[in-house]
């Protein structure tokens, strides 16, 4: 009797020592699609574009998303899930499209995460209508628009100061029609100064000839 337990423990013991994996099989809790919608902070549909092995046994796989269902994405997505299935990691495919349910960044095993190519279309209908992801601001297109930005900024700078430094339109009527009355008046001076002067001569002209006749008798 002894004999035969010690044999069951010895294969029981040789099986784990090769599959390390089951003593520490990943564990999942029962749930709805609908409370795993709710749970995941991030619900979105796109295709893996490369896996990246990480240190600490996890791996980063990015996405470039289509449909967005949860939360708000960019078209390219970043999320880490264990390297094995035992530590609850997703086995994701390069080339490959899911929908995927994720939680601060991270994706399990447990819960609806499925290739769409393994869905049926009433699996879509929970999700309701999605939405784009938002675009990615690449460098050229950060560069771009922080040109344009400088390019308006400069613009009304320009137009502010071009502002200060010209009078209001009332302003520039008073001051067009003080100039206009000021000429007025150096031309009506000069006028009457040039009248005067003729009159002074046109007397000196009238004395003269009678003083030169009253000398010669």
């Amino acid at each position: 009797m002894l004999l035969r337990l010690y044999v069951v423990a010895s294969i029981f013991g040789c099986v784990f020592v090769a599959n390390p994996q089951i003593m520490s099989a990943c564990s999942c809790n029962e749930t709805t699609q609908a409370e795993q919608f709710a749970w995941s902070d991030l619900v979105f549909r796109g295709s893996v574009t490369s896996i990246e092995d990480e240190d600490q046994g996890t791996v980063l796989v990015q996405f470039h998303a289509a449909i967005v269902w949860q939360g708000q994405s960019r078209h390219t997505v970043t999320l880490q899930t264990s390297r094995d299935e035992a530590g609850c990691g997703y086995p994701f495919e390069i080339g490959r499209e899911y929908v995927v349910y994720s939680k601060e960044g991270g994706v399990s095993l447990c819960g609806f995460t499925s290739p769409v190519d393994d869905m049926e279309p009433r699996d879509f209908v929970p999700l309701g209508k999605g939405h784009s992801p938002m675009l990615d601001a690449g460098p050229h297109q950060k560069s771009v628009q922080e040109g344009q930005a400088r390019v308006v900024e400069e613009e009304d700078r320009a137009t502010s100061t071009v502002t200060d430094a010209q009078p209001s339109t009332p302003e520039r009527d008073n001051t067009r029609s003080s100039r206009s009355e000021h000429n007025y008046w150096i031309t009506a001076g000069a006028v009457a100064g040039a009248i005067v002067v003729t009159a002074l001569l046109m007397r000196l002209r009238a004395r003269h000839p009678a003083a030169q006749s009253a000398s010669r008798s």
